[in-house]
């Protein structure tokens, strides 16, 4: 017997900015613990995206995220998207993305 689908649970940050009184802009994640500053929204953007993807930063990350997907429960984070998906919908949604990927439409 096949084991018993498991949900998913989708996740999307969006970064949050903030301009600061000496003109930088300090831009961050919801519910990371670290924040950057650059002298533009577009440098701090560029700035998150790479710390993000530092090795040193996914552990402390999934856990940050676990936290946000419990707090999420108890009502609206500004900038946290929380979706949970049924493991027969997720399923679903990958077989159909693939379809897309394997059979582009034409115009």
């Amino acid at each position: 017997m096949a084991d018993e689908p498991k949900n998913v649970v989708r996740i999307v940050l969006q970064p949050q900015f903030e301009a600061m009184a000496d003109g930088s802009v300090r831009g961050y994640y919801p519910g990371e613990n670290w924040s950057v500053r650059a002298d533009s929204r577009e440098a701090a953007l560029a700035k998150l995206m790479e710390e993000y993807e530092e090795p040193a930063a996914t552990r402390e990350s999934v856990e940050g995220l676990l936290a946000l997907v419990e707090q999420s429960r108890d009502g609206h984070i500004e900038g946290v998207e929380v979706e949970e998906i049924s493991g027969d919908g997720y399923r679903d949604r990958m077989r159909e993305i693939g379809d897309q990927i394997q059979e582009p439409e034409h115009d």
